[in-house]
């Protein structure tokens, strides 16, 4: 039994960052994805101008602040699951490999079909990697 985890993060309260400053600080780095990349705000930009509006805010914070709307703003691999019937789909692919066949080292090509119901597998080489082969 562990007292302290392994990875243990200490989660402090903003003091000084108010949800103003944060919104102002979004809409800076919102107002960037509308501009060409020699005309958009970097860290110390934004920085400056948060100061200028009369905040107390510290350019690692600001960077934080960055990095939050950055992380809300990406957009995330969805995987959607599926149940086929049985019968109706299955999955193909080629592959390659070398083989060692009577003394000579010659490349093959392995077709390789997947049921998904199933998961029923099916394999057969080829000499060349074509629909006439199949």
């Amino acid at each position: 039994m562990e007292i302290l985890p392994e990875k243990r993060t200490i989660h402090q309260p903003r003091r000084k960052v108010t949800q103003e400053i944060i919104d102002l600080a979004h809409s800076l780095v919102e107002s960037n994805k509308h501009r060409s990349k020699k005309q958009r705000l970097n860290g110390r930009q934004i920085h400056q101008h948060l100061v200028q509006s009369g905040n107390q805010i510290s350019y690692t914070t600001t960077e934080g602040l960055i990095c939050d709307w950055k992380h809300d703003q990406k957009s995330r691999e969805v995987f959607i699951l599926q149940t086929p019937e049985p019968g109706y789909r299955a999955e193909f692919d080629w592959g390659k490999a070398t083989l060692f066949i009577q003394g000579v080292w010659t490349r093959v090509y392995l077709a390789v079909m997947v049921l998904t119901d199933s998961l029923y597998r099916f394999a057969r080489i080829y000499q060349k990697e074509s629909q006439q082969e199949l």
